[in-house]
Parts: structure tokens; C-alpha cells; sequence
């Protein structure tokens, strides 16, 4: 009996996990200006998912370096598997704290970017803050200085018939509206 709840276990996880990265791949392939609006929720599928294939990605560099450096081959511990084990988790490790570091300041950096903002007719100047679902965003004029600072929530498609603009920069995009999209 607890075998089968063992394997039940394990195999829901598994598939949690899966389910887990296809949505962060899926957000990660998303355009910059729609990643600036994700809801809170996708925004932390995205990181995880973004610091997962990082860690990944800079614990083969971190072998492949340890393996240059070492002269030994991991390849001559095949037959052992606990030597198997510590020389991959190690890799893993330290393969973490290299992205650790690195994803640290990628995140600093994004932190630190200007904000996109759309020019709207009635209200001027208002920044997107975030997605609050699949139809809504949630917009400010970030006026901290006057009694006159508000929110407003804005239709997704009223939002994108703007150019979204960045402080110092060119618009980045204007959504255009198809025949198919007008028709669903």
C-alpha cells in the first residue's frame, strides 16, 4: 500500500513540475513589453523557470570547468555511483551559486529600468504597473508629489491601441489589431 502511494506521489510531482516549466518556456518566449504586465503569479513561474534552466545551464560550464582543472574525467566514475552522485551534486551546487550571483544582478538591473507608459489621450502620461487578469491592466500616473495621483484599470486591447513608450527610449510596440481578432 505504501508503495503505491510512493509512486503516486512521485509520479504527480513529477508532472507538477513538468506542467511548471512548459508555462514558464511558454512565458518566456512571450514579447518584453508583455512580460512587463504579467501578473504576479507568472512573473514568479518566470523567474523560477529562467533561474532553473540558468543553474542548469552554468553547472555543465561549472564541470566542464572543474574537469579541465582536475584532469579527471567524470566519465571514469560510471561504475560508482556514489562518486557519480557527489561529483553531480557538487556541480549542481556551485553551478547554483554562479547563478545565483548571476540571476542577482540580471534582477538588479530589471529593477532598475525605466518604466513603460503609454501617452492616453484623456490622462496624459500613465505608467503600467501590472496585469490584473487576462483582460485588465492596472495603470498610474505615479505622481507622488501632488494630491492628484491615481489609478485607473484599463481594457488589455484600449491599452495596446497606444504606443507603449519607455522612459528614454523609442516605442517599443504597437499592437495591431487583425480582422481575426475583431471577429472572436
Amino acid at each position: 500500500m505504501q508503495n503505491i502511494f510512493a509512486e503516486t506521489l512521485t509520479f504527480t510531482s513529477i508532472v507538477a513540475i513538468l506542467i511548471a516549466i512548459i508555462k514558464g518556456v511558454s512565458l518566456i518566449k512571450k514579447p518584453k513589453i508583455e512580460k512587463q504586465i504579467l501578473a504576479d503569479e507568472q512573473k514568479i513561474i518566470l523567474h523560477v523557470t529562467q533561474f532553473v534552466i540558468l543553474t542548469l545551464f552554468c553547472s555543465v560550464f561549472v564541470l566542464s570547468i572543474l574537469e579541465q582543472y582536475t584532469g579527471d574525467k567524470i566519465s571514469n566514475y560510471k561504475n560508482d555511483s556514489n562518486a557519480m552522485l557527489q561529483i553531480l551534486s557538487s556541480g549542481l551546487m556551485l553551478g547554483f551559486l554562479v547563478a545565483y550571483i548571476i540571476y542577482l544582478i540580471y534582477t538588479l538591473a530589471i529593477m532598475n529600468s525605466k518604466k513603460h507608459y503609454i501617452n492616453h489621450l484623456k490622462y496624459g502620461k500613465i505608467y503600467i504597473i501590472k496585469s490584473l487578469d487576462s483582460e485588465r491592466i492596472l495603470l498610474s500616473n505615479f505622481d507622488y508629489e501632488t494630491e492628484g495621483r491615481f489609478q485607473l484599470i484599463l481594457k488589455k486591447d484600449d491599452v495596446f491601441e497606444y504606443k507603449i513608450l519607455r522612459d528614454g527610449k523609442k516605442h517599443l510596440k504597437k499592437r495591431k489589431k487583425t480582422t481575426e481578432n475583431k471577429n472572436k
